[in-house]
């Protein structure tokens, strides 16, 4: 048996992903994975890059035909509700939706 108070940014593999554990607990690398999934699904971006900043802070940057005419809060919008399971997991999520650059 171990002890989790003496576990400090170390992981933990399991058999389905990687835990890290830190300050606020858990976190799950397989959420990162999840998150571009479910963007490249939902939205076929023509650019993604999903930066894991720490254990516990992501930033998304998206480009998508789906955002063109769309103002930045229904685009923001959008993203936010496809990833609400996820954002729940982390401490902090930075998010850049915009429609391609031309």
């Amino acid at each position: 048996m171990f002890s989790l108070s003496k576990l400090k940014f170390s992981s933990i593999k399991t058999l389905s992903n990687t835990l890290v554990y830190s300050r606020l607990g858990f976190f799950s690398t397989s959420i990162r994975e999840s998150m571009e999934a479910k963007l490249r699904e939902k939205f076929n971006p023509t650019y993604l890059q999903i930066n894991q900043e720490g254990d516990d802070k992501v930033q998304v940057i998206i480009e998508s035909e789906e955002f063109v005419g769309q103002p930045i809060l229904r685009r923001h919008r959008a993203v936010n509700d496809l990833l609400k399971d996820e954002i729940t997991q982390i401490h902090a999520f930075t998010l850049d939706a915009k429609p391609p650059s031309k």
